[in-house]
């Protein structure tokens, strides 16, 4: 049988076998040179059309987007809530829109959580605010607990008028059982007490951690103005103590000089009187001759003891006007509707009763200064800005007898609110729910009735309790050189009253002494203006500036004390100058001669009348 012809193999044949080899299949043996892979080798394969270019970027374009994260899309919550899309955010926006807005969103009430967030927040709408956080020392701050609840009644209680608390206190204790709406309004005028509280404390926390000392607090003591000298006051001059002078003859010489002095000058006076009056009675007969049938004038309506009595309450009304430092109540305009809060730049705040301007005219001719914002009422939240003043912290608690159970009940108040723990000793509470029972009028001068309606009753914390205050009774504090100023209580004094304490002075050396003859003021109930200026002999006794460790920032800097200008008030001067705790004696503050570097320290000697 013949062979048969053998077929070479195809190319199909031989790429499968080639790929079936690359699976594992049978592989020629090395060495060997299989017929299709040389085929393959020596044929090129074709190339490739271009691709477009298109297609090309596009193509990069989706490997791209592949590689990249997905997007995070951002609300425009989140985005008004970087600090400072914030601050701008909240230059046109008024407290009823952010407070509508926060309610709509959780997110819009948790920015106080936010400690720049809630700089914002309380910078826009908290009064003060600002100028304390710029000067704060963060390290040594003392954070107060707020939410925005705590905002909202803060802001609530900036809208309701003082007299409103009163005015409700008088209903509860009028009614036999309060009703159930009474006693609501009585929980919501105590959360708002409770609000403004806080705030108070919290701008003192700020206040107080700053180490250096504020610009405007320079003439801080000085904010209330002062009955100026340029008055028709009969003016008392005392003659010298017998100790002043070292020779006797002398003194009788210049006593016997200033007698004839005196008496030259009175009898020209009179000579020159005299022959006026002539004048005027000649005048008055020839007047006489010719309006002889006229009748005499009527009497005057007003007569002179009227005019005098007039001039005097009126005088003092207008030293209390002027003076800016009454609290509700006080004035008896106190129904008359107070600025709004928003009514203008120097008034932020609706809760002041008295309406009329502190600033006195001479102050504002002068032209000197700077003119500083007002502040109408000693409940105003800028008070609280202030490291020289005390802060006056609000409860609400109706009572007309500040006895123990109410006392404690004010305290309740503060500790319930978690404000307990930030009081500092010397601050003053005001409890807005107190009504004291009205006192008979006895026979006294209208002068003295007029010093009992300027009394009011204060609650000061000691440290450990609160205390009842009514200035300008002794202070219930042990050591008042703690205090971070002597004018810590000037504000809530009476008008026309300087601070007194009753305290102990350290130890003090190199003191000059002198005898110097000075204007004072002593008060006077036949003075138009309550107070009579006299001259007399005074020992003072001058202390360098120095630092007294232990005091107040306020007690820092020049000492003057002033003592009575005989030989026992130079001793009692020498003997407070050695420091002894064991004798505190009483120092009058001397607002009008005390500056920002001085302090003017007048020592009160009780005088004991023998009848």
């Amino acid at each position: 049988m013949p062979s048969q012809a053998t077929r070479p193999p195809s190319l199909t044949h031989s790429v499968r076998t080639a790929s079936s080899s690359d699976h594992g299949l049978e592989t020629p043996p090395p060495g060997t040179h299989s017929p299709a892979a040389s085929i393959l080798s020596s044929k090129p394969l074709p190339v490739p059309p271009p691709e477009h270019p298109a297609f090309v970027q596009l193509s990069l374009s989706r490997t791209q987007k592949r590689s990249r994260p997905p997007r995070i899309r951002v609300s425009p919550t989140t985005a008004l809530l970087k600090p400072r899309v914030f601050t701008a955010f909240l230059i046109y926006v008024s407290w009823e829109e952010f407070e509508t807005l926060a309610l709509s969103s959780k997110t819009w009430r948790n920015s106080l959580r936010d400690a720049e967030l809630r700089d914002v927040l309380l910078s826009r709408f908290v009064p003060g605010y600002s100028v304390c956080r710029s000067h704060a020392d963060m390290f040594s701050f003392r954070d107060v607990l707020l939410d925005f609840t705590d905002l909202q009644l803060f802001m609530s209680s900036q809208d309701l008028q003082l007299h409103k608390y009163p005015m409700h206190a008088l209903t509860i204790l009028s009614a036999s059982q309060p009703s159930t709406s009474q006693s609501r309004r009585s929980h919501k005028y105590a959360a708002f007490c409770q609000a403004h509280s806080r705030f108070v404390l919290l701008l003192q926390s700020l206040v107080h951690s700053s180490p250096f000392p504020f610009a405007e607090e320079s003439d801080d003591t000085r904010w209330r103005p002062r009955p100026s000298a340029a008055q028709n006051v009969r003016e008392l001059v005392f003659p010298a103590p017998l100790s002043y002078f070292g020779n006797p003859a002398s003194v009788v010489d210049r006593a016997r000089e200033t007698t004839s002095r005196k008496h030259r000058s009175v009898s020209s006076v009179l000579k020159r009187s005299g022959t006026r009056i002539s004048e005027d009675g000649v005048l008055g007969r020839r007047f006489s001759v010719f309006g002889g049938s006229k009748a005499p004038p009527p009497p005057s309506a007003d007569p002179h003891a009227l005019k005098l009595y007039a001039e005097s309450w009126r005088g003092w009304r207008r030293a209390l006007n002027r003076s800016g430092t009454m609290s509700e109540g006080e004035d008896d305009r106190v129904f008359r509707p107070p600025h709004r809060r928003f009514a203008s730049t120097a008034v932020s705040s609706q809760s002041s009763l008295d309406t009329s301007p502190n600033t006195s005219p001479s102050s504002q001719g002068s032209g000197n200064a700077p003119a500083a914002p007002t502040i109408s009422s000693l409940h105003d939240i800028r008070m609280a800005a202030s490291r020289l003043r005390a802060p006056v912290l609000r409860v609400f608690h109706p009572c007309s007898q500040m006895d123990d159970d109410a006392i404690a009940a004010c305290e309740t108040q503060l500790d319930d609110a978690g404000l307990w723990e930030h009081l500092s000793t010397g601050d003053v509470v005001c409890n807005l729910g107190f009504l004291p029972p009205e006192e008979e009028k006895g026979s006294d001068s209208d002068h003295s009735s007029v010093q009992d309606s300027e009394k009011r009753l204060w609650l000061l914390f000691d440290g450990t309790a609160l205390v009842p205050y009514v200035p300008p009774a002794q202070l219930p504090l042990a050591d008042p050189l703690t205090l971070p100023s002597p004018m810590y209580y000037a504000h809530i004094l009476p008008p026309l009253l300087n601070p007194t304490y009753l305290m102990a002075l350290p130890r003090c050396t190199a003191a000059q002494l002198s005898l110097v003859y000075m204007p004072t003021q002593v008060v006077s109930p036949h003075s138009p203006t309550g107070f009579a200026r006299t001259k007399r002999y005074m020992w003072t006794a001058r202390l360098p500036p120095k630092e007294r460790p232990g005091l107040g920032e306020g007690w820092q800097g020049q000492w003057v004390l002033e003592g009575e200008g005989t030989k026992e008030g130079k001793e009692m001067l020498l003997d407070a100058l050695r420091g002894d705790s064991n004798k505190p004696r009483k120092w009058e503050v001397v607002i009008e001669k005390s500056s920002a570097s001085r302090l003017w320290l007048r020592l009160v000697v009780a005088i004991v009348l023998s009848r």
